[in-house]
Parts: structure tokens; C-alpha cells; sequence
């Protein structure tokens, strides 16, 4: 796979008491589990590839956000769009390197 993107609705108020940093969404194989994940919804990071970014966006303030994750591979362009509104992005996350598309896809669900 050598491009992806995933929305969600999340809605969250975990303020880390309990450590729980939270994992909206992660994509995985075998022996690869964290080729494309986005977790800490308190402080957003980005995995691709094991190559990880930090973005500082927060979605866990008891409101209904829709969040939005692109990564592609030519350039490792990566955005994060919160509510519509470009919250993160950067590039050079992993380029060059494809990751295979299999099965594994997961989200966790909080209320």
C-alpha cells in the first residue's frame, strides 16, 4: 500500500488519569503492528511504519470531533484534519516505503 486515509467521529474526555492514552485507530499486519496508527488522543501522534510524529492535537475535551489521516508514500506526506480544518501535517514520515495490505484493522470505542 503505498497511500492511505481513514476518518472517524471520536468523542473523548480521558484526561490520562488512568495512563490510557487511547487509540482511535491502528492498522496492522503480522510481525508489523503498528504500520499506520494514530493514538494519545490527548496529544495526537501518527506511526507509520514504526516512524512515529508527535502533532499536539487534542480531541479528548468531551466533544464530538471528526478526525481525518492521510500518509502517502512518495514525499511521507502526512495531514491531520480536525472538524475539517488542517490541524497537522508534514512530510518525509517514512518515505519510501510500502507497507502490505492485509487484514488487521482496529479502533477502540470509549463512552
Amino acid at each position: 500500500m503505498d497511500a492511505i486515509t481513514v476518518g472517524f467521529w471520536m468523542f473523548s474526555t480521558d484526561n490520562h488519569t488512568f495512563h490510557n492514552y487511547g487509540t482511535p485507530f491502528s492498522y496492522g499486519v503480522k510481525n508489523h503492528p503498528n504500520n499506520f496508527t494514530l493514538f494519545n488522543y490527548g496529544y495526537f501522534s501518527l506511526i507509520v511504519n514504526g516512524k512515529k510524529v508527535v502533532t499536539g492535537i487534542e480531541t479528548n475535551d468531551g466533544v464530538w470531533h471528526h478526525v481525518l489521516v492521510s500518509w502517502q508514500m512518495s514525499n511521507g506526506e502526512w495531514k491531520i484534519y480536525k472538524d475539517g480544518i488542517l490541524a497537522a501535517s508534514g512530510t518525509g514520515l517514512s518515505t519510501g516505503m510500502i507497507f502490505n495490505a492485509q487484514y488487521v484493522a482496529t479502533n477502540s470505542t470509549e463512552m
